[in-house]
Formats: C-alpha cells, sequence, structure tokens
C-alpha cells in the first residue's frame, strides 16, 4: 500500500509489518503502525487490503543524505567502511516521500494443519473434531456441508456433491481429513480417529503395536457394532413405537455387555486411562442420552464413564469452543433428530 511517512514519529521500523498486494517494489520502504488511518488501496495495482499485522520490533532503516529532503534536520551517523566521506546517514522515517509497500508482503497466518470435512451435523465426525482438540489440535479448520429441503421434497446435497469429484481423495467420502503437513489425505470415520490418535503426545492415547494396541482396535470394533444399529434406527424409523422397541432389545443388550467390561476395569475408562476409543463411545453415549432419553439408565458403570468423560477439563473446554454443537445429531432426513423437522 501507498501511504506517506511522518517526519517526526517512527511508528514501526521494519518492512513487511503491514499488508500489502504484492506488486512490484518502488526502491525503499517503510511500514506504518496499524493503529494509523490507511489509505483507500495501493496506486500502482488498486487493491485494498489494510488487515493491520503485529510489527516486528527490529532497528530502523537509514537513507543516504543525499536521498533525503534537504528541508529536514540531520541526525547523522558514523561512516562505515567503504562508505565516502561525503555522505551522512539518517533514520528512514524523515523521508517524507509516498512510497510502496506492496513487494514487502508478510506472508499472512499459515493454513492450519488439518482440515476436518463432514455434514453440519455430529454424526460421525464429532468424535473425530474432540479427538484433534484432546491431541492438542485445536486451530483445525472444520469444514462443513449442509442439507436442505427441495420444493419437491427431495434432498439438495449440491454443496458436497459439487466439490466431490475436486477433492484430492482417494475414495472421496465424509468425513474426510486432510493433512497438510504430512501430505495425508484420509476417509472412513475409523481410520482418522486412529491416526488422529497417533499424533497425540501421549503414546498411550493409542498404542501403535502390541496386546493393547489390539485391544483397543477390538474394543472401537466393539463400539461401531453399537453405532450402526442406532444410526440406522434413527433414519428409517416411521414411529416412537419403533425407537422404543430398539431400546428396549438391541440398544440395552449392548449396554449390558458394556456394563460387564467395565465392571472388571479399575479405572474410570475402558482401559484404566483415556484413550481415542473412550473419545468414540463417550461421543456416541451422548448422542443416544440425547437422542433417546434414559437410556443409560439401569447401567451404573456406562453413566459414571459417559459422565466422567463429559466433565473432564479438556472436554468441558472443547464444549466451550467452537467446535461443538448440540445439535443437529442427524441430518434432516432423520425420523430421530434432536432439531425440528
Amino acid at each position: 500500500m501507498w501511504r506517506w511517512r511522518h517526519q517526526a514519529r517512527p511508528h514501526c521500523y521494519a518492512p513487511g509489518c503491514a499488508p500489502c498486494c504484492g506488486c512490484s517494489p518502488t526502491g525503499n520502504a517503510l511500514a506504518r503502525c496499524p493503529t494509523h488511518t490507511l489509505p483507500a488501496g495501493c496506486l500502482r495495482c488498486g487493491k485494498q487490503q489494510n488487515t493491520p499485522h503485529s510489527p516486528p520490533q527490529t532497528p530502523p532503516r537509514l537513507l543516504l543524505a543525499s536521498q533525503r529532503s534537504q528541508s529536514l534536520p540531520l541526525w547523522p551517523r558514523e561512516r562505515r567502511e567503504g562508505e565516502k566521506k561525503t555522505d551522512t546517514f539518517f533514520p528512514v522515517w524523515h523521508r517524507p516521500r509516498l512510497v510502496c509497500l506492496c513487494s514487502l508482503r508478510r506472508p499472512l497466518m499459515a493454513e492450519p494443519r488439518f482440515t476436518l470435512g463432514y455434514w453440519k451435523i455430529r454424526g460421525l465426525a464429532s468424535s473425530c473434531r474432540l479427538a484433534l482438540w484432546l491431541a492438542g489440535y485445536r486451530d483445525f479448520e472444520d469444514r462443513v456441508y449442509t442439507v436442505s429441503k427441495k420444493e419437491d421434497g427431495s434432498w439438495d446435497r449440491s454443496s458436497w456433491l459439487s466439490v466431490k469429484p475436486t477433492m484430492p481423495l482417494d475414495f472421496a467420502n465424509l468425513p474426510f481429513l486432510l493433512d497438510r503437513e504430512a501430505g495425508v489425505n484420509l476417509t472412513q470415520s475409523a481410520a482418522i480417529l486412529r491416526y488422529v490418535a497417533r499424533q497425540h503426545k501421549d503414546k498411550s492415547f493409542y498404542e501403535g503395536e502390541g496386546p493393547l494396541a489390539v485391544h483397543l482396535d477390538m474394543l472401537l470394533e466393539q463400539a461401531y457394532d453399537m453405532q450402526r444399529p442406532f444410526t440406522r434406527t434413527c433414519y428409517s424409523a416411521s414411529s416412537q413405537d419403533e425407537l422404543t422397541s430398539y431400546r428396549e432389545t438391541v440398544l440395552k443388550g449392548h449396554l449390558d455387555i458394556l456394563e460387564k467390561y467395565l465392571e472388571k476395569q479399575n479405572g474410570p475408562y475402558l482401559t484404566g486411562k483415556l484413550t481415542f476409543v473412550d473419545v468414540f463411545l463417550c461421543e456416541l453415549l451422548d448422542q443416544m442420552a440425547v437422542l433417546l432419553p434414559g437410556s443409560l439408565s439401569g447401567h451404573a458403570k456406562v453413566a459414571a464413564l459417559h459422565k466422567t468423560f463429559w466433565e473432564s477439563p479438556d472436554v468441558a473446554a472443547f464444549k466451550a469452543s467452537k467446535y461443538y454443537m448440540e445439535g443437529p445429531v442427524n441430518n434432516l432426513m432423520a425420523y430421530c433428530n434432536n432439531v425440528p423437522q
């Protein structure tokens, strides 16, 4: 951008502390303090970019006396080796001419390492969002796609279908995870959960090999055996009686098995310590508690696991973040949901 320098106040010394558009340089330049009024745009290219940046703390740049205005006061410094005896140097902010900062653009904030894509619901991606948060990646991009109902009663999924062919995925589907640092692009929620869990600093969050790793894989598959009929029933049911029948038969059977398993454990979690399987299971239990009230009653250990997880400090911080959503749990076409149809 173009702007005038003040003669008396050296606001920001370093080039690049204010944003610019990337056009060609025109000699020496000095970034202005972002607290001052910015011009309408660059006079060279006309672009308007005036997002302020924090000025770096670097020394002022200097100009030759022959380059400055003769009407300004002299602030000389000592001559350096190789300089002419007649050259006197002065701070650059004493040169009142219009300069272009376009070539001194400082890079804007880098893109986050991870991008997670899914429908604008909790569904299968909520546990992935939570796993990223617990793994320490709290600035990931949460890319959501929406479904709307057309006038003819059909569902419009074009927000995802229009970009699906362009995605860098071998098997394009939702959810997906893009890791820009490692160049890894994944689909399938179980694969995403395992991959994110491996990025956790605490290796006990997912042991990559050994007996515990195999045990965690078994527990995850067992949790998916609970999730699949639950989600299928939420979408395919046509009456409340079907939901009640599912809760009292299929769901109760799964929770009875889980209750017996937890009675053998010494800690509040599935293996005593928090792992990525607890993240998936407790998210699933929370969805069940929201959509089928009272479904956890009669299972004290399961209810204790659910309560311990959601009241932990890190998970409570996630619930207060922008990545958490109470609903909808399912998409609009589901019979059982926690939003109006």
